[in-house]
């Protein structure tokens, strides 16, 4: 023991000018623990595990993510059992017609009670910073002044955006979807996708593609009003996927909104960006396939060429070289594309 420490009040003096640093007299400093390492790549531009509204909310920073990521169990975890719930939020300090991308909204895209998604940072409701991370959540429409709406917050109050931002969501009656359909669909308030396999009374059952496969089937299907599901269509629609050629490489993108000849599109790990239309190429919700089939699908935000080992449902098994993984990888349809002949 140093020998200060054998007088009561040369330790306390000791104490005092290394309160900082000790815990009690004679103990040693504590040593900080270095952050772990990051988890694994992420497989393809779908956002498997997604952020529930009221922890973006609370944190606006997205999980590993859009696209399907797949992060490890206890993440998995955690985001199920997470609450739903958002803080209300303060109303933006800019102008909500102000955005990074100069787009204009359009009146007529809403109207008072509808289901919304809404392109949002979380907390920060504006749209002023190109590179932020950006998700697709759910709200309802409280008010509407032409080319901007008032959006509920489901933890009370409410906020302003412009209408270029927004996806128009649900049906109105369980009948107006099949089973079969793919739809957007709202998991923890937040975009997903998923088709139909089901109904119950005024309810209606679905399978979500893209949560994380080692789920068991009872956490990726649901019962969901009609409100909260919207019927995908095909070719250029709000919600599906498309390959985007940029700069000699193809990466998925999923479509947002429609700006003249752009579209407004969320890339891999929720960036966003504008995309000529003519560099896009929408990916087909049902394509033909069978074992041998030759595909594009997705691999960390990037397509790469690969082989139809089998198909199940609404997913493939796609064998995929110089990806550094041996065994076939599961892509839901939707984000496969037939691939073009050489």
């Amino acid at each position: 023991m140093p020998r200060f420490a054998s007088s009561p009040t040369a330790c306390a003096l000791a104490l005092t000018a290394a309160v900082l640093l000790t815990t009690g007299c004679g103990k040693k400093e504590a040593t900080a623990k270095p952050p772990g390492p990051a988890t694994g790549a992420v497989p393809n531009e779908q956002e498997a595990t997604p952020t529930p509204a009221g922890a973006a909310a609370k944190a606006g920073e997205p999980t590993a993510d859009a696209g399907a990521a797949e992060p490890d169990a206890a993440a998995n975890k955690a985001d199920a059992a997470a609450p739903t719930a958002q803080a209300p939020s303060p109303e933006p300090k800019v102008d909500p017609r102000k955005n990074a991308w100069n787009l204009k909204g359009k009146p007529g895209v809403a109207k008072v009670g509808d289901r919304v998604y809404l392109l949002t940072r979380g907390r920060d409701r504006s749209h002023t910073n190109q590179r932020a991370v950006y998700h697709l959540y759910a709200y309802d429409v409280k008010g509407v002044a032409k080319d901007v709406v008032t959006l509920k917050e489901l933890g009370g109050g409410d906020f302003q955006a412009s209408t270029a931002f927004l996806v128009p969501a649900g049906v109105a009656k369980a009948k107006d979807l099949k089973k079969g359909d793919m739809v957007l669909a709202e998991w923890a308030s937040s975009l997903k996708h998923a088709t139909v396999i089901g109904f119950a009374g005024d309810k209606v059952k679905i399978r979500y593609t893209d949560l994380p496969d080692s789920w068991s089937e009872e956490k990726v299907t649901a019962l969901k009003a009609p409100r909260e599901l919207t019927l995908q269509r095909e070719g250029f629609s709000a919600g599906n996927f498309a390959v985007a050629a940029l700069d000699g490489q193809q990466y998925l993108v999923m479509l947002v909104a429609q700006a003249g000849d752009e579209w407004l599109v969320r890339r891999f790990a929720g960036r966003v960006t504008t995309v000529a239309k003519d560099k896009l190429t929408p990916m087909p919700l049902k394509p033909k396939l069978r074992p041998r089939s030759k595909v594009l699908v997705p691999w960390v935000g990037m397509m790469y060429r690969g082989t139809v080992k089998k198909v199940r449902g609404a997913r493939a098994w796609v064998q995929v070289a110089g990806i550094g993984q041996k065994a076939p990888v599961i892509i839901p349809l939707g984000q496969i594309l037939p691939a073009p002949k050489k």
